[in-house]
């Protein structure tokens, strides 16, 4: 599977490889998703699909664990308002496998130029605030939404992967899981031209963004 970000088109494409009656492979549209005449893309971004993943819990300070909505085949997707004098930010999550928008959220009083890194869980992006004459940052963390996982302690997580450490676990984007998503907003006093992440071979040491 692939996908293509139309920017001219205001639209996200998601592409598979199909067989052909002469044996040879051809490329076929599976979904489309169009932005409406009011909004424009103004920024993308998706992870590494290689990347590196050391853990994929998160350990709260209660002690039980949230487990990290790790999917290389999310797109982060944002769109400005065409009507300058009603500015909104629009952002999208969309799985470039089904075209299923996984979450989305709008910034009211916002606007691009959108600069934006996405890693393991995590997306990064900066936008402007017409609204508070300002630039601004807001993270979006996604988690899997099942409250029995959550609830679960450290000590209950390890005796549960010690136990099935012969199963394999099935992922697929056809059998979706609820995704619970975690977002702060922050100021910054600077424009930020290029955004990346800091990677290790084995994913292990702590990821920081360089802008």
């Amino acid at each position: 599977y692939f996908y293509n970000v139309d920017n001219e088109a205001n639209a996200v494409c998601g592409y598979g490889l199909s067989k052909q009656e002469d044996g040879k492979a051809g490329v076929l549209q599976l979904w489309s998703f169009v932005l409406s005449e009011q909004e424009r893309i103004v920024g993308s971004a998706s992870p590494n699909f290689f990347q590196k993943i050391y853990s994929r819990t998160k350990v709260l300070g209660d002690r039980s664990v949230l487990y990290k909505y790790v999917n290389p085949n999310i797109v982060f997707v944002a769109a400005e308002a065409v009507d300058q004098q009603d500015p909104k930010l629009s952002i999208y999550l969309i799985d470039t496998v089904t075209g299923r928008v996984v979450y989305r959220i709008a910034h009211k009083g916002a606007q691009g130029p959108v600069n934006a890194i996405f890693h393991e869980n995590w997306v990064v992006y900066q936008y402007w605030s017409v609204r508070g004459n300002r630039y601004e940052v807001s993270v979006l963390e996604l988690y899997e939404d099942e409250p029995l996982k959550h609830s679960q302690s450290i000590a209950s997580h390890i005796l549960e992967v010690m136990s099935n450490m012969n199963r394999t676990n099935v992922v697929s984007s056809y059998a979706p899981i609820n995704v619970r998503v975690l977002g702060q907003s922050y100021i910054i006093g600077i424009g930020i031209k290029a955004m990346a992440v800091t990677t290790t071979s084995l994913g292990i040491t702590a990821n920081q963004v360089l802008v």
